[in-house]
């Protein structure tokens, strides 16, 4: 995978938790509302594990 490929995943997992801090978390509590936009982040951040074939090069330790 290209590295700008990588920059783009990663320009729009920070637009989505700008996005979900400005206007869709509104009456939540903060702590909450870290947590959600953490979440967010490890899915976008796991989508690019799984697209790059990370899980398949993890080796077994003996």
């Amino acid at each position: 995978m290209p590295w700008w490929t990588c920059a783009t995943v990663s320009a729009l997992a920070a637009s989505a938790t700008a996005s979900l801090a400005k206007f869709g978390i509104k009456f939540v509590p903060s702590n909450l509302a870290t947590a959600i936009r953490t979440l967010v982040v490890l899915v976008f951040a796991w989508g690019i594990v799984v697209l790059t074939g990370g899980p398949l090069k993890v080796q077994r330790t003996p």
